[in-house]
């Protein structure tokens, strides 16, 4: 707490003059006994001590006006709602109160946080613009002084509290990992994040921004088994005032030890005319593939298809092969190799 007095300059001049009048008197009769003998200076030290007691007495029964400065906490924010205005941190209130009272608020803090309960003042409230009244203001900070004292003005007068309504809007949550694995060693599948999605509570102007959730940078080496990891979600920013409805995930990477798979597949050719079809030497290729020890036996050569696209006859006129394409449809495989890479072909045409 801070307090900060400001004396009306009328009371000030007044005690100064008496103060020094004083001061003039006991220096006269200071000047009268010093040179007597000990026991007159001791009387004349407790009449000393008497008089500066006397004096600051009266003093403090006058009454002053002066500046005090509370400090200022807003609590219960409606979760439905977020602040988007600079709160003040403090008023300042002018009082009339006597020299005991100013004494009493510095020594023993008589000012304690003023705390602004804001759900009292938004329920079935529907504006965007809250304003917190002087009558308010005056009446918690009233209930602050002794009965004697009277509160003069508050600075401000009013408070004024700019509120949008939080959104909502869920979102994925995208891992940020580099991993590096042992050799013969890679990750069976994408990376499983727990949740996989997060909700996004606050101003419709800042949701807009956000269409994922980062997690923070996770870097992996040497890695040869499966992993489980806790990340934290990480806001972009360029956003302000935005939650999260949980701030931490678990990633699992699972990790397998990879053998090699082979598999006859036949060719499928694209791009053909209705009038036209293609025969290949060979009509089939051997496809081999990396895979996981622990799902290898799921593996079937139906998850594979070989492409010949014809689309752009540019590249195919003259030419008397054409070039494979793998693919498949299992997220289980990699690192597919095809033998031959290219095969011979034959046009012929067919009845409309």
């Amino acid at each position: 707490m801070h307090i900060k007095c400001k004396f009306e300059l009328m009371n000030t001049q007044r005690w100064r003059a008496y103060g020094a009048q004083l001061l003039g008197r006991l220096a006269n009769l200071y000047d009268k006994v010093r040179h007597t003998n000990k026991k007159d200076s001791i009387i004349f030290l407790v009449c000393l001590a008497i008089s500066t007691a006397m004096w600051l007495l009266l003093a403090l029964s006058e009454v002053y006006t002066a500046r005090i400065t509370v400090p200022v906490k807003f609590t219960n924010v409606p979760d439905d709602r977020i602040i988007v205005s600079e709160l003040i941190s403090n008023i300042e209130m002018e009082v009339e109160a006597a020299g005991f009272s100013l004494v009493s608020y510095r020594i023993f803090s008589g000012f304690n946080t003023l705390k602004i309960n804001l759900s009292g003042f938004t329920d079935n409230n529907t504006s965007t613009n809250l304003t917190i009244s002087d009558t308010y203001l005056k009446d918690q900070l009233t209930a602050k002084l002794s009965s004697q004292d009277r509160l003069v003005k508050i600075r401000p007068e009013r408070i004024s509290v700019l509120y949008s309504a939080k959104q909502y809007k869920k979102v994925p949550i995208v891992v940020n990992d580099s991993l590096s694995f042992r050799k013969q060693y890679f990750l069976a599948n994408k990376a499983v994040v727990t949740p996989d999605s997060v909700e996004l509570f606050g101003p419709a102007v800042y949701l807009e921004q956000i269409n994922q959730i980062s997690t923070n940078a996770i870097s992996l080496t040497d890695v040869h088994e499966s992993v489980n990891q806790k990340a934290t979600l990480i806001l972009p920013d360029s956003v302000n005032d935005v939650s999260l409805n949980t701030k931490e995930v678990t990633i699992t990477w699972n990790v397998d030890q990879y053998t090699e798979g082979t598999t006859k597949v036949g060719i499928t050719a694209l791009g053909l005319n209705k009038n036209q079809s293609v025969r290949f030497f060979p009509d089939s290729v051997s496809l081999t593939y990396q895979v996981g020890l622990k799902q290898f036996e799921q593996i079937t050569s139906s998850m594979f298809t070989v492409e010949a696209d014809f689309s752009d006859s540019l590249i195919w006129k003259n030419m008397a092969k054409i070039r494979l394409k793998p693919n498949t449809s299992s997220d289980k495989v990699a690192a597919i190799r095809i033998q031959p890479a290219s095969v011979e072909f034959l046009f012929s045409k067919t009845d409309k």
